[in-house]
């Protein structure tokens, strides 16, 4: 793999490390934290962690990064403590809101002196998870070397409690649990109420492709958690447990800031549980379709699209090798998913260039349904 040994080129050989890949929600956006349904699969595109002793002294580690020259070191105690070892939100606060929960598993002191660097491939701020791909590399990689048996949805929620205190996003489930749990060409639908999984392949007669609008957003700034915080209180008006299993009938009682939020993720769950049933059938089409009404919904009801990305979804609606497509992610900018016919890259590629002229950054990726994370 080309992410550890550039890693192993600048710092030496690890002794231990792990991979986990970012992920694509292909259906079932700002519903996870609502006990809704899901449908994300990981991407063939990782977050490398690996560790190597003999960096710092016994009591610190080292945190550095390919992506930038400047290293951190911070000591374990301070380590394990949310906004003492790494200003929240920073690339480092994932990293040690890991480690952290690895220590609630077991002692740290193998960590003592080592470097934990870290090296991806999975485009930053563009929606595709590069946080929870960190997190999960970062605490896979610190549980080898500390001996700590950990994985499945132990794992998931580690680094899910990991986001939420040492990074300051109060994000649902479903991110962590792809970068996890994710299979070889299948997509994964979650019932993030009950924690179950169910897999779904992804038939042979489609492709996946990506388009990266470049637009950054920052899940931090308060958007994501007042969001959250309309549907919990939504939840409670209607007297239910999770959003999600409320019926649109009674969401039309609430007020006009919580109504068009409870709507879509009621309307969501209902088109995540259709869309599994028409991909297993291989009804691309009505899956496609499927995707443009979750869109509509996100940006009208949810409102975290944006122009740019409206702009490219609205190119290939009109794009005949398109069977659907989508704002997949938090929003406020980031990526598209489209679901499309064998071959259709080039066609897809050439259909949305004229919007870089807005989005000078826009980059069309080929991604597959890929394998969960593993050590390597």
């Amino acid at each position: 793999m080309a992410l550890i040994d550039d890693i192993a080129a600048r710092h030496g050989s690890p002794d231990a490390a792990a991979r986990a890949p970012g992920r694509v929600n292909l259906i079932g956006d700002h519903v996870d934290y609502c006990g809704g349904l899901v449908m994300p699969f990981a991407i063939d595109r990782d977050c490398v962690c690996a560790i190597i002793e003999g960096e710092t002294d016994r009591d610190a580690i080292v945190l550095s990064s390919l992506n930038e020259d400047k290293e951190h070191r911070v000591t374990l105690a301070d380590a394990v403590q949310p906004g003492v070892g790494a200003a929240r939100g920073s690339w480092q606060s994932y990293v040690l809101g890991a480690i952290a929960g690895i220590e609630e598993l077991g002692a740290l002191d193998a960590l003592g002196g080592c470097r934990v660097a870290v090296a991806t491939d999975v485009p930053l701020g563009a929606g595709l998870s590069s946080s929870a791909s960190l997190e999960v590399s970062v605490a896979l990689a610190a549980a080898s070397r500390c001996g700590v048996s950990v994985g499945g949805l132990e794992l998931a929620k580690l680094c899910q409690k990991a986001e939420h205190e040492f990074a300051g996003v109060p994000c649902g489930l479903m991110d962590q649990a792809i970068s996890v749990l994710g299979r070889s060409g299948h997509v994964v639908m979650l019932d993030c109420s009950d924690e179950s999984t169910r897999t779904v392949a992804v038939p042979a007669d489609s492709e996946l492709v990506v388009i990266n609008s470049g637009v950054k957003h920052a899940l931090a700034d308060g958007e994501y958690g007042q969001r959250r915080a309309v549907c919990e209180r939504a939840a409670a008006e209607i007297g239910v447990e999770h959003l999600a299993h409320a019926d649109l009938e009674s969401t039309a009682s609430l007020d006009a800031e919580a109504e068009p939020l409870a709507r879509h993720v009621v309307s969501e769950t209902g088109r995540v549980r259709l869309a599994a049933e028409r991909l297993a059938a291989g009804d691309l089409a009505g899956c496609g379709t499927l995707m443009y009404e979750s869109h509509a919904s996100l940006r009208d009801d949810f409102r975290v699209s944006c122009s740019e990305i409206d702009a490219i979804v609205e190119t290939l609606r009109g794009v005949p090798s398109v069977f659907g497509a989508r704002m997949t992610g938090g929003g406020f900018g980031g990526c598209v998913i489209a679901l499309t016919t064998p071959g259709a890259f080039d066609t897809v590629a050439a259909a949305v260039e004229a919007h870089r002229t807005i989005c000078p950054d826009l980059a069309v990726m080929r991604v597959r349904a890929s394998a969960g994370a593993a050590l390597l």
